[in-house]
């Protein structure tokens, strides 16, 4: 069982691109374990798999507000 780390979007803007394709890759990862988990009755937050993704996709729009020069990046 694993310990999610969710991050806001303030927090997701003061992150720099690279850091945010860390970030994605990271929660994709544990995207998929928690799909593994739930398949096999090994876990039972299955409200954990809409949390996830909700939160890839609010760094995916950040990271792309980054590479238009919308974001707050330095």
């Amino acid at each position: 069982i694993m310990k999610l780390q969710f991050l806001t979007v303030e927090e997701m803007q003061k992150k720099k691109t690279n850091e945010l394709e860390t970030y994605v890759v990271e929660m994709k990862t544990s995207l998929a374990v928690l799909q593994r988990e739930i398949a096999r009755n090994q876990d039972n937050k299955t409200h954990q798999i809409s949390l996830v993704k909700k939160t890839i996709a609010r760094a995916k729009t950040v990271q792309t507000a980054h590479l238009n020069g919308k974001g707050k990046e330095s």
